[in-house]
């Protein structure tokens, strides 16, 4: 399961519908990057309501245990569109995947969990938050373990892990109102696969399951001095830099696909960047030696009140959302 590229535009009635595949795959990366808007924006350019993300809590369940997710959508900033924003969301409705992928198919998930209601499990439950239930039989379905046969369909096969060791159970969100609909994903826990048992048996003991990443703050610099957000001159071009917490990149073990025998790796963090005026350098950077995860950002050449926000990643799943409201020509104003 890939974790890096850019996604195709999410399905919305702000947009031409794509081709199911570009869903799906918009679908993935709503769990790792995010989906962009139309071809030719930045894809850190917010030009009407998005789906930023999709955060469960915990973001690592056992089957038949349960996970609340908490949608985060933005998009333009003034006040009629906000109000609009949050009425749509109440209606936010949810429904857990139960269609395996075809077995020659290496997308995320089967299309047809987007648009085949047959193919889902609404719940009852509406809103931006709610609790989901992770099927008993998501291993199989999704993971690791041999697929349910399907009238008509050739037998399935087990799912690869993707690069963590991690499988996940894909679910769909939809908010009417705004034509927006998009697959999230809750890493679920599944045991090794094709390895001896007593490799199976330490993996069970010792492997820790995932925790969300956790942001400390955003720093604002200016040539390398500090600027409050609510005294941003017009057109600066400004360093963001997002500051995770310490203990945010864990160390986790895996299965060595090349040796088979379990190491320990740490989790690597990454941000995407949004905001509906100005525009940022990269949509997407990366943590590296640095405790914090920075960007450029060119504010806009008009003053006015700007929402910025940041959505960190961690490498098996993690979510956490910051936003910062930054006060651009204050003094022209």
């Amino acid at each position: 399961m890939s974790k890096d590229g850019t996604a195709p535009v999410e399905r919305s009635s702000a947009a031409p519908r794509r081709a199911g595949s570009r869903a799906v795959r918009c679908g993935l990366l709503l769990f790792f990057a995010a989906c962009v808007p139309e071809v030719g924006s930045p894809p850190s350019l917010l030009t009407t309501p998005r789906v930023l993300a999709v955060r469960s809590e915990p973001p690592e369940v056992s089957p038949g245990e349960a996970a609340q997710l908490f949608l985060t959508v933005a998009g333009p900033t003034n006040g009629a569109e906000l109000g609009a924003l949050d009425g749509a969301l109440s209606d936010t409705r949810w429904a857990v995947c139960l269609a395996p992928k075809p077995p020659v198919d290496d997308r995320f998930t089967n299309e047809r969990c987007l648009t085949d209601e047959s193919a889902v499990q609404p719940l009852a439950l509406r809103g931006q938050t709610v609790r989901v239930p992770i099927p008993s039989e998501a291993c199989a379905r999704f993971g690791p373990q041999t697929p349910p046969s399907l009238p008509e369909q050739p037998p399935g096969r087990p799912r690869d892990p993707d690069e963590t060791g991690g499988y996940y159970q894909p679910v769909r969100v939809q908010v009417p109102a705004l034509g927006l609909v998009a697959l999230a994903a809750v890493r679920i826990v599944c045991g090794l696969a094709l390895t001896t048992p007593e490799v199976a048996a330490e993996y069970r003991t010792q492997y820790r399951r995932n925790r969300n990443p956790e942001i400390a703050g955003l720093v604002l610099q200016q040539d390398g001095t500090a600027v409050p957000s609510w005294a941003v001159p017009v057109g600066a071009m400004l360093v963001l830099s997002l500051i995770p917490s310490t203990d945010s990149a864990e160390p986790f073990l895996r299965l060595d696909p090349a040796t088979r025998r379990l190491e320990t790796s740490h989790e690597a963090l990454r941000v995407s960047w949004f905001a509906a005026q100005g525009h940022f350098a990269f949509s997407t950077t990366a943590g590296k030696d640095s405790p914090a995860i920075g960007n450029t950002w060119h504010a806009p050449d008009e003053p006015g009140n700007v929402v910025v926000w940041a959505v960190l990643r961690d490498s098996r799943g993690g979510v956490a959302v910051w936003s910062q409201s930054i006060d651009v020509g204050r003094g022209n104003r």
